[in-house]
């Protein structure tokens, strides 16, 4: 598999499925890169589950009082379910908030770029929907 390592004002897109747990990119972030990925177009949905606790929601996520109860069991805790996640393989506790774009994002460390939707880590075969992604190197 190819792997991609971008210029300053270069891009990529890919596509992050929601019933896979970790979606490769295929792109390559340099430590202390600057990024922005984003969700594009912004307005695409995806869904957490099936009837009846079926969700839709865009990148950003959602709350629900009776799945709040099992918070614990999110992969990132701190993110609402379904949140679009972006993590660096390879490195341990680099987890971090994307929902539908976050800009100036520096990589702590070298490694793929990583995306995923906030869920309990054995519940990924019941969602469905996929967004299209873009990252961008800023410097």
């Amino acid at each position: 598999m190819k792997m991609y390592t971008l210029k300053p004002g270069e891009h990529r897109f890919f596509i992050v499925n929601s019933w896979h747990a970790n979606n490769h990119s295929r792109v390559y972030l340099l430590k202390d890169g600057v990024y922005t990925i984003s969700v594009e177009p912004e307005k695409q949905t995806w869904t957490d589950g099936r009837m009846p606790w079926k969700q839709t929601c865009d990148a950003n996520g959602f709350s629900h009082p009776i799945l709040d109860i099992f918070s614990s069991m999110k992969r990132y805790r701190d993110a609402k379910w379904f949140t679009l996640m972006g993590k660096i393989q390879g490195t341990r506790r680099s987890s971090f908030v994307i929902g539908t774009g976050v800009s100036g994002f520096k990589a702590k460390s070298s490694g793929e770029l990583i995306c995923y939707a906030n869920d309990a880590r054995r519940f990924y075969k019941n969602n469905s929907g996929s967004l299209a992604v873009r990252v961008m190197r800023i410097e």
